[in-house]
């Protein structure tokens, strides 16, 4: 038993490791934008999509904790544009909302 604990130990460190090498490149893993959004102060942007899953399960879990810990925060929906028409749809109608 005692192997099996120091080999998940090891591993462990060797995937935190790994992990930590990697330095995001500017125009890889990220972009900066040339022209910022105007939002207002105290905003957040929340960036999302209607086809992802994990957009859904974010809203559904996290938003609503953030609402209750961050007074005074406003929080700007942006919708992709992405997939396509579909996308495209789905921004027209979130912007007619």
């Amino acid at each position: 038993m005692k192997i099996i604990s120091k080999f998940t130990r090891i591993l462990a460190v060797f995937c935190l490791l790994g992990s930590m090498a990697n330095a995001l490149e500017e125009g890889k893993e990220y972009q900066i934008l040339q022209k910022p959004l105007d939002v207002p102060k105290n905003s957040v942007v929340k960036v999302f999509s209607y086809e992802c899953p994990h957009c859904y399960k974010f809203d559904k879990t996290v938003t609503p904790k953030l609402f209750s810990e961050l007074d005074g925060v406003k929080f700007i929906p942006y919708h992709l544009k992405t997939k396509g028409k579909l996308g495209e749809t789905a921004s027209k109608i979130f912007a007619a909302m």
